[in-house]
C-alpha cells in the first residue's frame, strides 16, 4: 500500500522559509558530511509522485533547472497552471486520497505548511522525515500552521550529522 511522505527540513524554531518564501538559509549542497545525502536519493527511489502547495512550486519553478524532471507532480492550487511539468488540484486531501489508491510507489510531500496540516487533519500523512537546521529565524512561514487538533508522532529514528543537521523520521497516523 502506498503512503505519503514528508520530507522537509525546517529550522530550529519550525520555519521552512522566510515570510517572503526565501530558503537562503538553508545549507547548499547535498553531502551530509557522510558522504551521504541525508537520505534523499533513497526517498527519490521509493516515490513516483510529488505533492506540493503552490507557494513551493512557484520556489521550485524559479531555480534555473526545473528539480524534478520526470516525476509526476501535483501542484495543489485553487487557481490553473500552465505547465505541462505539473497537474493541479484544488483539493488536497481528496486528490491524495485518489492517489493513494492507484498502483504506484510512495508520495512525497515536498511543502508547504498549510498543505502538511491539511493532509496531517485527513489521517492522510503516514510518515514525517524532519530536518532540522541549526538556525533560529524567528519569522517565517511554519512548518504546522494552525493544525486543530494533536498530531500524536511515533519517533521511528533521529541522527545527529557532521553538518551539524538533525534528523528524525516519525511514523504519523
Amino acid at each position: 500500500m502506498r503512503t505519503t511522505v514528508l520530507y522537509v527540513a525546517a529550522s530550529v524554531d519550525g520555519f521552512i522559509a522566510r515570510e517572503d518564501g526565501t530558503i537562503d538559509w538553508l545549507p547548499s549542497g547535498g553531502d551530509d558530511g557522510e558522504g551521504g545525502d541525508y537520505g534523499y536519493g533513497e526517498l527519490m527511489a521509493r516515490t513516483d509522485v510529488l505533492l506540493m502547495g503552490r507557494a513551493t512550486y512557484e520556489l521550485a519553478k524559479s531555480f534555473p533547472e526545473w528539480p524534478y524532471p520526470g516525476r509526476r507532480c501535483v501542484v495543489f492550487s485553487s487557481r490553473p497552471i500552465d505547465d505541462p511539468r505539473v497537474e493541479a488540484a484544488a483539493d488536497a486531501a481528496a486528490t491524495t486520497r485518489r492517489l493513494l489508491s492507484e498502483p504506484g510507489k510512495d508520495l512525497w510531500l515536498v511543502g508547504g505548511g498549510r498543505i502538511v496540516a491539511a493532509l496531517l487533519e485527513a489521517r492522510l500523512l503516514h510518515e514525517i522525515i524532519l530536518t532540522t537546521v541549526p538556525v533560529v529565524l524567528g519569522r517565517g512561514i511554519p512548518l504546522f500552521p494552525q493544525i486543530r487538533g494533536d498530531v500524536r508522532l511515533t519517533l521511528r529514528s533521529a541522527r545527529a550529522y557532521p553538518t551539524g543537521l538533525v534528523q528524525t523520521r516519525y511514523d504519523a497516523g
